[in-house]
């Protein structure tokens, strides 16, 4: 069984910003994981006026053309 390709796709507002490489990884829960730490670290870098309304990280595999599978 093939190992499942993950893309965390970034969007802020009205902005996205596509994950072209993504990331293999063993399962759902692990892309989930990686998607809260994400966007733990995208958050730490906020200016300390940002609000951080409208960011998240959005999951998906594309080889199955599913939406997202996960917003975080």
């Amino acid at each position: 069984m093939p190992v499942p390709h993950y893309y965390f796709d970034v969007r802020d507002g009205n902005a996205l910003s596509v994950d072209e490489e993504g990331l293999t990884l063993a399962n759902q829960r692990a892309a989930e994981i990686e998607a809260a730490l994400s966007l733990a670290d995208t958050a730490k870098d906020l200016p300390p006026s940002a609000t951080g309304c409208g960011l998240a990280i959005e999951v998906c595999r594309r080889s199955d053309l599913s939406r997202g599978i996960l917003v975080a």
